[in-house]
């Protein structure tokens, strides 16, 4: 199994239509095909009141990521020609997966609760890809669980991009919090109402941060998100 992710690109004009496409006939054609565990994330108006979370993170970011695993790198094309029928500019990233915190409700298509942030970001300039997937993944998995209200948390380690001239993205992450975090900052960082707390868990998160992103390269959405397509047969 093969787990792929496309980011995609568009201006704000066109962001309605190619939500529609995506959640259209491109998952039609998807999973029509050979792909497995589908996810489709927009920014629709279920998530419009948390675009204005982290603006300064905002700059050309992506406009929606459709996600999701093949049997062969010999099934990409197939799948790329139905992300082709949304028109809109598109990469493709080939990942490998880790879940801490799993969502384990059931892959309908309906919109998942909650919204869902998505992190696309590069490692510190000069630091090792060992040294980053180690901080990333070990210590700093604990800091992202204990001090943000997260539901689901995901892990997506860029192992290539499909193609040359793609963002040189080293990681995509998936969190997804409760609808009251898109405008509370309390309720994000599920500080219990004290500021004191809030303070110490921005602090926290900020600081475990600045060891392995690079902050000139991350790329912030907030978005619905849409599971669909043979979940359960991988378990």
């Amino acid at each position: 199994m093969q787990k792929l992710m496309f980011p995609f690109w568009a201006d704000a004009a066109e962001q309605s239509r190619l939500n529609a496409a995506l959640l259209g006939p491109v998952k039609e054609a998807l999973l029509a095909g050979e792909v497995f565990r589908l996810r489709i994330n927009v920014p629709d108006e279920a998530v419009a009141a948390g675009q204005a979370l982290y603006p300064e993170m905002a700059s050309d970011r992506p406009a929606a990521l459709v996600s999701f695993f093949v049997n062969s790198a010999r099934q990409i094309e197939g799948a790329a020609a139905a992300l082709r029928q949304a028109g809109a500019r598109f990469h493709g990233y080939e990942t490998t997966e880790t879940t801490p915190l799993p969502l384990l409700s059931p892959a309908t298509g309906a919109r998942t609760p909650g919204f869902t942030q998505l992190a696309f970001f590069s490692r510190l300039p000069g630091q090792s890809r060992e040294d980053f997937l180690r901080i990333w993944l070990e210590s700093h998995t604990a800091v992202a669980i204990e001090t943000q209200s997260t539901f689901f948390y995901q892990q997506n380690p860029v192992l290539r991009p499909l193609a040359p001239e793609a963002p040189p993205f080293d990681a995509i992450v998936e969190e997804s919090f409760p609808e009251a975090a898109m405008t509370d900052w309390d309720a994000y960082f599920d500080a219990g109402g004290s500021e004191t707390e809030l303070a110490k868990r921005r602090a926290r998160m900020s600081e475990s941060c600045v060891r392995f992103i690079d902050f000139s390269t991350i790329k912030l959405l907030i978005s619905s998100e849409y599971r669909s397509g043979g979940w359960k047969d991988l378990g």
